[in-house]
């Protein structure tokens, strides 16, 4: 597999300039019509996959520019998977099924879908290849909780195939670039973050599940993670993910390629993957290591790279030993060799890992889609969506402002734009000195930006500050000057 030497300090300059550039908070009539057709854009793919109509790159890109007005095939290809991963969740949490029968479903959804095979610069660059949706169920069932409140993680989330078998209330995403940033407050997340993902997050260990399946490339320069040397900013990131889970939380990572091993010896060849494996097996269960047939089970992503899942089942007590060894002459570990070309095979396979937590899962009473509690705190709204009975409707058109659930009695409906842009609520979170907290930031006639604090205070700058953190430095001028 070819893989991008990437700088990780330019990568994330050149994906914060290209969100600052591309992702706008204004809610003008021409955004608010290009929402529109996007939505409906959307729901008609989501039509076709259901009559499971025929389409190809050509097809779908026709239907959006001639009916809907789209002629971007980015775009388009990021929505036409939008479209996938709400067909995924309805049949993931349709109750009148069981886990296999869903299962086949989201086979069928995957085999029925059209081939997502448009790439960007950026995309090749990095090797972003969003997981299909029949393992992507698998992985989803692996980490979820059994019973109880639950938190779950993903930190390369995309358009939110990955975690589509989770519940959104439950669930924290994280993403880089802008269009899948703007699919993922499409959706009723309860957190949305686009953070820098190869860094350490800083959160502690609060998560119950996390399920990544980070872009793959080599790092510029090798880190030291407790001791280990990683080369590969899919590893690192993997290893930033599983900082933040619980102790006894689950994980399900996807990695590039398939672990070679030494046929005498059984050592793990690669020092890249042997690094980085070890690193796991030392302070991690892991329960299996899944070769997976890229040309048979990924194709319909847009590339038949070969992919490995990787399936943990909390963090060692104690840790210690490497990775297990795999000789070709020794029936020992010999399932790490075996690579899994068919749906069927990986449902086994994942089953057979822990068969009890699967029984356990069966056992439960299936959760209502997209259901809030009082007292839930939900990060995605924007004008217009509502909250009727803890089921929120209608779709954000940007931003995240957060608020909490009062009442599941009376629809709870959002009448002013209150737009939070990321970067200057995580600024605010810092509580620096002589700067108060933002309670909202909003973007007004195209020109100006109006800060309002939490005490009520409102500072205006300029729209020519059109770089975030140059409204911050303007904004904390301001507040000098005023005191």
């Amino acid at each position: 597999m070819k893989t991008a030497k990437v700088a990780l300090t330019i990568l994330a300059i050149a994906l914060a300039l290209e969100l600052e550039t591309e992702m706008k908070f204004a809610f003008s009539d021409d955004s608010t019509s290009s929402d529109s057709r996007e939505t409906d854009f959307v729901k008609a793919v989501q039509q076709e996959l259901r009559k499971k109509t025929s389409h190809n790159k050509t097809t779908i890109e026709k239907l959006a520019r001639q009916r809907f007005g789209i002629d971007n095939q980015n775009k388009v290809k990021e929505l036409t998977e939008l479209a996938i991963v709400q067909e995924a969740r309805k049949i993931a949490f349709n109750e009148k099924l069981n886990f296999r029968q869903r299962f086949e479903r989201v086979v069928e959804l995957y085999r029925s879908q059209v081939n997502l095979s448009h790439r960007t610069s950026m995309s090749v660059l990095l090797q972003q290849y969003s997981t299909p949706a029949p393992i992507s169920f698998m992985a989803g069932l692996w980490v979820k909780k059994v019973s109880g409140d639950a938190g779950y993680f993903e930190p390369s989330a995309g358009n939110g195939l990955l975690c589509h078998t989770l519940p959104y209330n439950q669930l924290h995403v994280n993403e880089l670039d802008k269009i899948r940033l703007q699919n993922l407050n499409r959706q009723p997340f309860k957190t949305i973050t686009s953070l820098d993902a190869s860094l350490p997050f800083g959160f502690g260990r609060i998560y119950d599940g996390i399920i990544t399946n980070p872009p793959f490339g080599d790092l510029e320069a090798i880190e030291q993670v407790e001791g280990f040397h990683i080369k590969k900013l899919e590893h690192i990131m993997a290893i930033r993910s599983l900082e933040t889970l619980k102790d006894d939380g689950r994980a399900a990572i996807i990695i590039g390629g398939h672990t070679r091993y030494n046929p005498d010896s059984g050592v793990i060849t690669n020092k890249g993957d042997r690094y980085f494996l070890n690193f796991l097996y030392h302070f991690y269960h892991v329960e299996d290591i899944i070769p997976i047939d890229g040309h048979k089970l990924y194709s319909r992503q847009g590339t038949a790279f070969n992919t490995r899942l990787i399936l943990i089942a909390g963090r060692k007590e104690t840790p210690g030993g490497i990775a297990n060894y795999a000789p070709e002459v020794s029936a020992k570990n010999r399932h790490l060799r075996e690579v899994v070309s068919s749906f069927d095979e990986l449902y086994e396979r994942i089953l057979n890992c822990d068969i009890r937590h699967f029984l356990d899962l069966a056992a439960q009473k299936p959760e209502a889609e997209h259901l809030f509690k009082t007292g839930d705190r939900v990060s995605f709204l924007a004008t217009g969506n509502i909250i009727t009975n803890g089921i929120v409707t209608g779709l954000p058109r940007s931003g995240i402002v957060e608020i909490t659930i009062k009442s599941q009695k009376e629809p709870v409906v959002l009448q002013e734009s209150q737009v939070v842009p990321e970067l200057f609520a995580c600024k605010a979170d810092k509580r620096e000195k002589g700067y108060k907290a933002f309670s909202k930031v909003q973007f007004y006639h195209n020109r100006t930006w109006t800060a309002r604090f939490i005490d009520g205070e409102e500072i205006t700058v300029g729209r020519v500050f059109n770089n975030r953190e140059a409204r911050i430095a303007a904004v904390k001028e301001r507040l000098k000057q005023r005191n």
